[in-house]
């Protein structure tokens, strides 16, 4: 089973996350072939274990990278949130890393 994580750095208190509807899509697309996670590291007092593909990623280029998608420990989207499609693509290993 995959494991997919999404980590973002939400914009407040209140309101549904923007990742939202990329998360719900990618839970009904690989519902029996991923486990699908998402870490809001800005959250206080949020203990995340964050994947060292992307503590590398992070130190580079700050919370910048940020919404950041890990496929089974390797980052393969930062920056943005990819639409459902290119998501869908960089989580079945058919494309080149986005980030």
């Amino acid at each position: 089973m995959k494991s997919i994580e999404l980590f973002e750095r939400s914009g407040g208190c209140c309101g549904p996350s923007a990742s939202g509807s990329l998360v719900s899509f990618l839970q009904r697309k690989f519902k029996n072939e991923a486990d699908i996670k998402v870490h809001d590291v800005g959250k206080p007092n949020a203990q995340v274990v964050v994947p060292p593909a992307l503590v590398m990623v992070m130190a580079e280029q700050g919370e910048a990278c940020l919404p950041a998608i890990v496929v089974d420990g390797r980052v393969v989207s930062t920056g943005r949130l990819p639409n459902f499609m290119e998501a869908v693509t960089l989580i079945s290993g058919n494309a080149a890393s986005a980030a």
